[in-house]
């Protein structure tokens, strides 16, 4: 007679019951009564569904899993364990009839979760804004979780209910030991209930990083690539079609997406990577060769709404050319991550025939005393240099760039902190070299470094102090202040101001300043030489 079929222990389902049954408390037991140390398996800040997991693979590895299982059911008895335990396949038993298939999913939008770590957060934001159109129901818990519900229980449950998720990585994901592993791990396994040749998990690159290995299998899309997002619409296209969502929906939703200007977007970066490596995430940042050795840092400022000026409800520093606070579509680009250096200038002066003294100890320091019209005769040299469209900034996109999509008063944030720029609070008595407080937490949520303090910096636009109040109502896209002038903007304050100046709305004209502490950054924008 054929020997009885091993049982087969669903891992999946077994953790779907626990989490359903069991508290912290309850699985420190049954190590206890199993001979096992909790605290050896469990980490101390482990989250109840990390926990689970961890449990059960300490338990499977060390083949006690059978044990682990019996021990629960003693204590809930009422639980569903036979969904657990499944006998294999009998090769000499009678076929049986297939189980009823699930009930065809009702047609509708697409709906999308949004798996991400919370640093990448204004990043993920966009990208949900850019989904939030008529043919797809993205989900977000800052934006979907209502006031009371329990995380715990409804980010599983989104999981279960949409029908792709996009895990987005990130350094700051793919480093992580906290609850976005959990949601990895819940990804992983509703994606095991998929028919094989279901698109379900796609991982979304937003930065360099690498690709975590339990998603090896699975083909990412990265965003800085050339057709990134072309790509991730054709593989949610794919997926709404797999799933039943109308044709008419369909045909709606994917070109809404592609051209919504009126929500912050997240768009493919147009720098493709060097030849030979397709599919291999751009460096971040993104380095602009200008001579041998010389290289700019470029940061991605995705595409999308922002919130420019000063709250005076929020800000009591806020200037009346600051005013009012309204929302500004900036198109993508890449900014200068510093301030042009003393040994980028000089590789200009050098090509120009110009005398520009240099030494090692002070190739780091921004380059200063620089007029408007000398900085934009960098930027048209650079270009010639590079074959690229490289500008000084917009007053807007340099806004963008220093405080990012929510209206924060500092780069950091809306509370000053004298040891993240070069102020008059820290009596330096100069300006320091690009990038010096980066690491005290100094950056703009892109990464863009010195935004506020050190020097004021040039922007392209004329300056008018009224600008602001015409845009009241209106949809204001990629603006570029007045049509004519005598003065240009300047941003960001210098060394010797206090925090008053220092904050990311700051903005001022040379009127008084002159050029003494002035210097500037740039942009490069997207164009079909890239």
């Amino acid at each position: 007679m054929p020997s009885t079929p091993a049982p087969h222990i669903n891992t999946v389902t077994l953790r779907d019951l626990l989490l359903k049954h069991v508290v912290s408390d309850d699985l420190r037991g049954f190590c206890f009564e199993l001979h096992a140390e909790y605290e050896s398996i469990v980490g101390p800040n482990d989250k109840l569904p990390i926990a689970i997991i961890n449990v059960i693979q300490h338990f499977d590895k060390h083949t006690r899993l059978p044990e682990f299982i019996a021990c629960a059911q003693r204590h809930f008895q009422n639980a569903d364990w036979p969904s657990v335990t499944a006998r294999a396949a009998d090769p000499t038993a009678t076929p049986t009839s297939p189980a009823a298939a699930p009930p065809p999913r009702q047609p509708g939008p697409l709906r999308i979760f949004l798996c991400h770590a919370r640093e990448d957060k204004p990043a993920v934001r966009e990208l949900y804004q850019r989904f939030r159109t008529p043919g797809f129901a993205p989900w977000l818990d800052d934006e979907d979780l209502e006031p009371g519900q329990k995380w715990r229980v409804e980010i599983p449950k989104a999981i279960a209910n949409s029908d792709v998720i996009l895990v987005c990585l990130s350094p700051h994901s793919v480093g992580k030991s906290s609850y976005i592993k959990s949601e990895m791990q819940f990804a992983l396994d509703n994606a095991n209930k998929q028919p094989p040749d279901a698109i379900f998990i796609i991982p979304v690159l937003l930065e360099a990083c690498e690709v975590p290995s339990q998603f090896a299998d699975y083909q990412w899309v990265n965003l800085f690539d050339l057709r990134g997002f072309e790509r991730l619409q054709q593989a949610l296209a794919r997926k709404a079609k797999q799933v039943g969502a109308s044709a008419d929906e369909l045909a709606n939703a994917l070109p809404a997406a592609a051209t919504q200007t009126a929500q912050p977007t997240v768009a493919p970066a147009p720098l493709s990577a060097p030849s030979g490596t397709k599919g291999v995430p751009l460096p971040d940042p993104l380095p602009l060769s200008l001579a041998p050795g010389v290289d700019l840092a470029l940061v991605r400022i995705p595409a999308g709404t922002f919130l420019m000026g000063s709250d005076e409800s929020k800000d009591p520093s806020a200037e009346d050319n600051e005013l009012p606070q309204h929302s500004v579509y900036v198109s993508e680009c890449y900014i200068g991550k510093f301030l042009v250096t003393r040994a980028e200038w000089a590789a200009y002066a050098k090509a120009n025939n110009q005398t520009f003294n240099l030494t090692q100890k002070d190739a780091r320091l921004p380059v200063s005393e620089i007029s408007w019209t000398a900085a934009a005769a960098f930027c048209t040299w650079a270009s010639a240099q590079t074959g690229r469209t490289v500008q000084l900034p917009t007053e807007a996109a340099w806004e963008k760039a220093a405080r990012g999509p929510d209206g924060r008063i500092y780069p950091w944030g809306d509370v000053f902190d004298a040891g993240k720029a070069n102020t008059g609070e820290g009596k330096v008595d100069g300006p320091t070299a690009v990038g010096a407080y980066s690491k005290a937490g100094g950056d703009s949520p892109y990464g863009v470094a010195d935004m506020v303090g050190n020097l004021w910096e040039w922007c392209a636009d004329y300056y008018g102090s009224g600008e602001y109040a015409k845009r009241t109502g209106q949809a204001v896209r990629d603006p570029t202040g007045p049509s004519t002038g005598t003065r240009r903007v300047l941003r960001g304050g210098a060394w010797y101001h206090l925090l008053r100046s220092a904050r990311c709305a700051v903005r001022s004209d040379n009127s008084d300043i002159g050029v003494i502490s002035v210097g500037f950054r740039v942009v490069v924008l997207p164009d079909s030489s890239l």
